[in-house]
């Protein structure tokens, strides 16, 4: 049996249903600006270790 589609009723709440949509997509922004995070401090600690230095100017050749 199929059930029939949600309709809202006199406050407003859509049946009990809930879109599960908006909640996928705050999910996947937080694992997403996790997965960043960790990349950019990875990235960030790696270039201090092989150059010595994290600064800018001295990594593009520029006067110290």
């Amino acid at each position: 049996p199929l059930l029939p589609p949600p309709t809202p009723d006199q406050g407003g709440v859509w049946g009990g249903y809930v879109d599960p949509l908006p909640q996928a997509l705050i999910l996947t922004a937080i694992v997403i600006s996790f997965g960043m995070t960790a990349f950019a401090t990875v990235l960030a600690f790696r270039v201090r270790q092989v150059y010595g230095s994290d600064a800018v100017d001295e990594l593009a050749g520029g006067e110290e």
